[in-house]
């Protein structure tokens, strides 16, 4: 089970619309029950490079890299939660947090993320 600690990394819909029009945005569609339909739509919509291989390891490399993006703030919003299983979600909030820490102010570029209000159950 998941805390809201757990997304206090990550970036709140303001900071998301806060000076938006120069960002480069990724939206990821709701309805990801797998984590290859997840890997897919990161791919497409944050344009990475074809040799991207679908696993975590190549997406806290793209994550990390991004010089094929020319605007410095980077922004994926997540429209739903991902519903890829626990082991794997954490393993994609890992990758989250490792690649928005790997940037720092003065880098080429800045990464957030944004995930719909968390509801605790």
């Amino acid at each position: 089970m998941f805390t809201e600690a757990d997304f206090s990394c990550y970036a709140s819909l303001h900071d998301v619309l806060q000076n938006h029009s120069d960002d480069f945005v990724g939206i990821i569609h709701e309805n990801i029950t797998t984590t290859h339909e997840l890997l897919s739509a990161l791919y497409e919509v944050l344009n990475f490079p074809g040799y991207f291989s679908y696993n975590w390891n190549a997406l806290e490399d793209c994550l990390s890299d991004l010089d094929w993006v020319t605007q410095k703030r980077v922004v994926i919003v997540h429209k739903s939660i991902p519903k890829i299983g626990n082991q794997d979600y954490q393993q994609y909030l890992d990758v989250l947090k490792t690649s928005i820490e790997s940037w720092k102010p003065e880098e080429e570029h800045e990464l957030l993320v944004y995930f719909p209000t968390f509801v605790s159950a």
